[in-house]
């Protein structure tokens, strides 16, 4: 089926992340469609998809994503949205315990 199987790819990720902050504290994180996750409704994580392959060849995945866990403050016209870490919403994860259970998920 090529890059149209992996259509809703990024909203899995999502859901994955968003499952696991939620085992681990985060408990009011929410998946924003297609590729961000909130928290207090700021941007809390950013996931990316990238895709590559013709239709019916196998499709090449290379996915990444971005979790704020601990930011220094930037002023609001270096970054034009609302965000926030899990260190500014009093949520304490241990980054290798994070890696390890996105990883086994």
């Amino acid at each position: 089926q090529g890059p149209a199987a992996a259509i809703g790819l990024s909203l899995v990720i999502g859901i994955v992340i968003a499952e696991v902050l939620q085992q681990l504290g985060a408990e009011q994180v929410r998946v924003k469609w297609p590729n961000d996750i909130y928290l207090q409704d700021r941007k809390l994580s950013g996931i990316l998809v990238e895709l590559t392959g013709k239709t019916g060849d196998a499709a090449q995945i290379v996915s990444g994503a971005g979790i704020n866990l601990v930011m220094r403050r930037v002023e609001s016209d270096v970054v034009n949205q609302g965000w926030i870490s899990l260190q500014e919403a009093g949520v304490v994860i241990d980054r290798n315990l994070l890696a390890a259970r996105l990883i086994k998920e």
